[in-house]
């Protein structure tokens, strides 16, 4: 689980030839996440070509898809490892240290070289792997938004791309506005059952306004959380509401990427002082690791003492709760007829997934093969419409002829292309 597997190198090699704070308020975060819908209860029949009735379902076979939960952890994992170790350069001095209560010791130096997305809050729930790379230029140097409200990366959030890129997040979006990182919080602000706690303690005196050290630890004897924190495994995750010092309260989580190392007394009971957890995060603070400017951290330890202490909370994600990977079903409606396409004013469609979709990605060419509009729309969610994705020339400004229109959808599990036709304008 600990080391780069050839999935996270196949992604690094395919970038090099293409090219945490408090919790955010709902009401803050940009939300593409058009619709949840549940997991696939059966795997779905792929239509024999891709749609050119509009209309089209997408199974198993159009797609690599892991055959244990064990692999989607694995997966998970790799992707969380790929996020950490992008390359970047800062074009200018980087200063977020007054931008937030969390942030007071971020700082990027113009011209130093960065490995892992840029520490960002507000751009909920971060971007993924694929469109960072897109504010890369040549020489890696970043070209997106330098305003810290407007910058390109992720947070200690970021498992949650992780997860929904892995396939541990099935049937669930992954923003901010469909579920939380407590499982009182999404019950008292009637969010989607997306988390599980890890464990039987006692979590119903949970209150975002106060430590979790407080409202959780304060309501249980130790060894119940100790007990959870042993039956943590990889792709699970942790989590703290704690006191800043100017009296905000944060929240911070951690990926958890090996299984619990426990150490029991004579007596059966966990010693809390030898078990440990290894986790990794991203931190809103530049680091030096081996060498290299990052705001990542792999393969962290921690000892359920300090955990404790901490009020370190053991979760995990529902859909990880499951002994077999959910099918993929993937559906295209709504696409503008071949016959009409010519004269649609935008694009039309609805691409819907029971796994995450990363990126819709639009492509016309004339009758030589050559590209003449393309486009592309990262939603981040289980519903995407094709209206979303920006053409570099609209279908009603090309020149009479005969053209090809080509649509993909990207889940976690790879490319699909789910319209595919001619078309006369």
């Amino acid at each position: 689980m600990k080391n780069i597997t050839l999935f996270l190198l196949s992604i690094l090699l395919a970038l090099a030839l293409s090219a945490c704070g408090t919790n955010t308020p709902a009401a803050d975060a940009e939300s593409t996440d058009a619709e949840s819908t549940e997991s696939a209860a059966a795997e779905s029949v792929e239509t024999a070509s891709p749609s050119a009735s509009g209309n089209g379902t997408f199974g198993n076979d159009s797609f690599d898809v892991p055959k244990t939960m064990d692999e989607v952890r694995a997966r998970t994992i790799d992707y969380f490892n790929a996020l950490s170790a992008v390359k970047w350069i800062a074009p200018e001095t980087m200063d977020y240290r007054d931008d937030c209560p969390w942030t007071t010791k971020l700082v990027y130096d113009k011209n130093q070289t960065y490995y892992g997305l840029p520490y960002s809050t507000y751009i909920q729930p971060g971007v993924g792997l694929e469109e960072f790379t897109d504010y890369l230029d040549a020489k890696s140097v970043y070209t997106g938004p330098l305003e810290y409200k407007k910058l390109i990366g992720g947070d200690c959030g970021s498992p949650r791309r992780a997860w929904a890129y892995g396939g541990a997040l099935c049937g669930y979006g992954m923003t901010y506005d469909v579920w939380e990182y407590f499982v009182g919080q999404n019950i008292k602000e009637n969010k989607q059952p997306v988390i599980v706690k890890v464990g039987d303690y006692d979590d119903s005196h949970f209150d975002e306004k106060i430590p979790t050290f407080e409202c959780i630890m304060g309501h249980n004897e130790a060894e119940a959380l100790y007990e959870g924190y042993a039956k943590l495994k990889a792709c699970d995750f942790i989590g703290h509401r704690f006191k800043l010092s100017g009296g905000t309260i944060a929240q911070h989580i951690q990926l958890i990427v090996d299984d619990a190392t426990v150490y029991r007394l004579g007596n059966g009971k966990i010693a809390p002082s030898k078990s440990y957890l290894t986790y990794s995060e991203q931190t809103s603070t530049v680091h030096t690791v081996d060498g290299k400017k990052t705001t990542w951290l792999l393969n962290q330890q921690i000892s359920f003492t300090d955990l404790y202490s901490k009020g370190y909370i053991p979760m995990s994600i529902v859909s990880l709760q499951t002994e077999t990977v959910t099918p993929v079903e993937m559906t295209v409606t709504g696409l503008s007829k071949p016959e009409n396409f010519g004269t649609s004013p935008v694009l039309k469609g609805t691409v819907k997934c029971n796994y995450n979709i990363f990126k819709l990605e639009a492509v016309i060419t004339d009758k030589d093969g050559n590209t003449v509009s393309s486009g592309k729309y990262y939603p981040y969610g289980l519903s995407a419409l094709a209206s979303e994705i920006e053409l570099s020339m609209p279908v009603k400004e090309l020149p009479a002829g005969d053209y090809h229109f080509k649509l993909n959808a990207v889940i976690g599990f790879g490319e699909k292309t789910v319209a595919n036709f001619d078309f006369k304008k």
